[in-house]
């Protein structure tokens, strides 16, 4: 018994040491991996611009905003699910129009607790991303996230609200995103932008927009079940597939620029 006590202790203190050894590791490689992921794992927080302080964003968003009521309200008048809601606002830059598309995204909590943190594919890349937002304009931080080594991965997102969102509620979310590019017309001084195209009514309700600098002016859209309106010298051309017939022509929109 006397000799075989100090092997005892000598294995005791092996097993302690290697414990707290391995156990200092797991914690230096997890903090390192959660400040610092690896190459291959590509990680960056997004935060879009304020839409209340300058840049041009109020309007689009007041309009964006009517889009989405618009469509809830002919929603619920035909029973029938909410779908997508886009609007593409047509700005300038140095003298060339780009797309800013503001889309709706509806986050379900099918659980049975409130739920707080929302996670998806990002069916885009990371560069058209400019940010998420409440319905009133207010920026969420969302943590993007890629895995490079993976061919045709699409990044996953994840952001947090307050408050939680009910169980059985839908969370409805602002994406902004840098839009498809506009086509020269073979008409001099006109462009041509296509919208894609708006699923059947008896699957949901869901529409389409075009916003345009002021100044411009809409030469032609199709389908013509469609309607403009320009308020403060801002053209919009809005569809809604309710009002569209099932052969109709994806929405499309030719337009000229102010001088």
């Amino acid at each position: 018994m006397s000799r075989s006590s100090p092997i005892n202790w000598k294995r005791w203190f092996v097993l302690v040491f290697l414990s707290v050894a391995s156990g200092f590791i797991l914690h230096q490689a997890r903090s390192a991996l959660m400040n610092r992921p690896p190459s291959w794992l590509q990680t960056k927080t997004v935060v879009g611009p304020s839409l209340h302080k300058g840049g041009g964003w109020e309007f689009p968003l007041s309009r964006f905003r009517s889009l989405v009521n618009e469509t809830q309200q002919e929603a619920q008048s035909l029973r029938v699910p909410l779908g997508q809601v886009q609007l593409y606002e047509v700005r300038l830059r140095w003298r060339h129009p780009e797309t800013i598309v503001w889309n709706l995204e509806q986050f379900a909590n099918k659980g049975f607790d409130p739920q707080s943190r929302f996670q998806h594919e990002l069916r885009i890349s990371n560069q058209q991303l400019i940010g998420y937002y409440t319905l009133e304009g207010k920026p969420i931080p969302a943590v993007v996230r890629q895995m490079t080594n993976l061919k045709g991965q699409y990044p996953n997102v994840e952001f947090a609200v307050t408050p939680p969102v009910a169980p059985g509620a839908t969370l409805l979310v602002i994406r902004l995103a840098r839009g498809p590019k506009i086509v020269d017309s073979m008409q001099k001084g006109t462009y041509f932008l296509p919208v894609g195209r708006l699923p059947a009514t008896n699957t949901v309700i869901a529409s389409l927009a075009v916003h345009l600098p002021a100044g411009a002016t809409i030469v032609r859209y199709s389908p013509d079940s469609g309607s403009s309106a320009i308020i403060d010298g801002v053209p919009m051309v809005s569809w809604i597939n309710s009002s569209m017939q099932p052969k109709d022509p994806a929405p499309s929109l030719r337009f000229t620029l102010p001088p």
